[in-house]
């Protein structure tokens, strides 16, 4: 309606709620207005709808748009170097496959049945020097390749000289695989690379959070550092029962779980109910994080965060677009006395109300998900750490591995 260069008079939309939000909700809100409601804004490998993930640009963008957490999904070269990259397969988050390193696809079974081009595969420097590639190249197509690769220390440093930002996020995945068979020990690279960066220290007051889906590598962590933890529920689940919430709390502060296991969907398209794991992880004191949010593919993306904010009270959103939820916070229909309409959350099964008593039945309510017990919880155990053998390689149980140079 007015972005400073010039305004119109109206607008023809299929989605009347989003231009009404704009002009009573978003009109004229700086940077710097009160924010209305407190939750994290969490990027997805940064800013990754608007640039290739987990790049200099996508983070840069992230932190200018506001988000309060970046993040980082560390991997490791073959010679040990940890860096952000939304995947372990290349060919998922770069132009790998169109370089000659393509020659280095292979299928590993322990991480998937499709071959790939793994970060251990490869050097650093053969890393550095990859294209970065968008996720979905019909987002920004001026910027789909654009972009580079950083190191795990470059992140660090830019999270730490950043004014904004309240902390950082970083996910550990793959460690047992690595150390195993790898003789890459993700954790203690992880660790490390915190401490050579000014993070364990009290230099910087950023808080730091450490991310997985194994509680074998958090348990670890947590012996070895007072970072924050965060345990990540990848399968959608419909209820989790006390004893897996007091395993997770031995060994996390957060948890991250899923839309689809707070607010239930049918054909990804329809809410039909809420969950109350949300209420039941907060009642024990852990704080819940909910993924992923995106611009696409929903009706409006302000009416969804809407409805798991106020709706579900989640403590903090990861979103691909952390411009959208940092917006959000500081809209001032937020403050009124009266909800208005478009900013009423979602009601479950709110639309089937409004059918036609004669159209066709709508699709059925999904199967319920399972609900989450503590054989969920426990994860592959870690392998025994690393050691090194008289020559300066790496051992790892009786096998020696290359020495790995963390410098290069």
């Amino acid at each position: 309606m007015d972005n400073g260069d010039f305004s119109v008079d109206g607008v023809l939309s299929d989605f009347p709620i989003t231009a009404s939000a704009s002009i009573d909700c978003f009109s004229h809100i700086g940077r710097n207005a009160t924010k209305q409601v407190d939750f994290l804004v969490i990027s997805k490998h940064g800013a990754s709808g608007d640039y290739p993930g987990c790049t200099n640009l996508a983070y840069d963008k992230a932190i200018k748009d506001g988000a309060d957490v970046i993040d980082c999904s560390v991997q490791m070269s073959r010679e040990g170097k940890p860096f952000c990259s939304n995947s372990i397969d290349l060919e998922k988050s770069t132009m790998a496959a169109q370089t000659p390193l393509r020659n280095r696809s292979t299928i590993i079974p322990e991480i998937s049945s499709h071959a790939g081009i793994y970060t251990f595969s490869l050097t650093w420097p053969e890393i550095y020097n990859l294209t970065p590639a968008i996720s979905n190249p019909y987002r920004n197509p001026n910027e789909r390749d654009s972009g580079r690769i950083m190191s795990l220390f470059e992140f660090l440093n830019l999270a730490k000289n950043s004014t904004s930002l309240s902390g950082i996020l970083i996910s550990v995945e793959n460690a047992v695989y690595l150390r195993e068979k790898k003789g890459l020990d993700l954790a203690k690279a992880v660790l490390d690379t915190l401490k050579e960066a000014g993070y364990s220290n009290g230099t910087t007051t950023k808080r730091v959070m450490i991310q997985s889906t194994n509680s074998s590598v958090l348990v670890d962590i947590k012996k070895q550092s007072k970072y924050e933890t965060v345990y990540k529920v990848e399968k959608t689940i419909d209820d989790i029962s006390d004893s897996a919430i007091e395993d997770i709390k031995k060994f996390a502060d957060a948890v991250v779980i899923i839309k689809p296991s707070v607010l239930p969907l049918c054909d990804d398209s329809f809410v039909t109910g809420k969950t109350n794991v949300v209420e039941r992880l907060q009642k024990s004191k852990l704080l819940v994080y909910v993924e992923l949010f995106q611009n696409e593919f929903v009706s409006d993306a302000t009416v969804e965060i809407n409805s798991y904010i106020t709706g579900a009270g989640i403590n903090g959103t990861i979103t691909e677009f952390p411009l959208t939820a940092s917006k959000y916070k500081r809209n001032r229909c937020l403050g009124t006395k009266e909800t208005l309409p478009y900013m009423a959350p979602v009601i479950p099964r709110g639309l089937l109300q409004t059918v036609n008593p004669l159209s066709p039945a709508p699709a059925p309510s999904p199967a319920p998900s399972p609900v989450f017990t503590d054989d969920y919880v426990a994860g592959p155990p870690l392998p025994p750490n690393l050691s090194f053998t008289n020559d300066g390689r790496y051992k790892l149980c009786s096998q020696p591995f290359s020495s790995v140079d963390s410098q290069s």
